[in-house]
């Protein structure tokens, strides 16, 4: 496909939802404002752009080690779901087909549950086993 097609292809209501965010973010992180809690966009300008906002961000903690800890975790995330769903293939490929039907209607049905229904009990079962923080 030539990317003249491509481009006008583009959904580019999906590009705005999507990037107007990242751009707004951007903005505001290099605006002298940007530790508020609300900003009024209409006051954004060229002439307020300052790095002093990333150059205090090693005050506010262990950045590095909170990078490190993010990189950490989503890779043993992404390495166990991996070998988490190679297996339940494995093991649904190898099932009669009367289980099969069954099985693939448990796992539809618990992915169907969204992340933000389990996250407070989830939260609440790593803070008594002692590992928050």
């Amino acid at each position: 496909m030539r990317l003249a097609t491509a481009i006008r292809r583009t959904p580019w209501l999906l590009i705005l939802i999507f990037y107007i965010p990242l751009i707004l973010m951007l903005a505001l992180s290099f605006n002298s404002g940007a530790g508020r809690r609300f900003i009024d966009l209409r006051t954004l300008s060229i002439q307020s752009i300052t790095l002093a906002n990333y150059a205090a961000l090693p005050s506010f903690g262990p950045i590095g080690r909170w990078y490190a800890n993010t990189i950490i975790y989503s890779a043993i995330v992404a390495i166990g779901s991996g070998l988490l769903a190679i297996s339940g293939a494995f093991a649904m490929l190898q099932m009669s087909a009367r289980h099969r039907g069954i099985s693939l209607g448990i796992l539809v049905v618990s992915l169907a549950i969204p992340t933000n229904v389990i996250i407070i009990p989830l939260f609440m079962e790593i803070h008594y086993l002692g590992i928050t923080g």
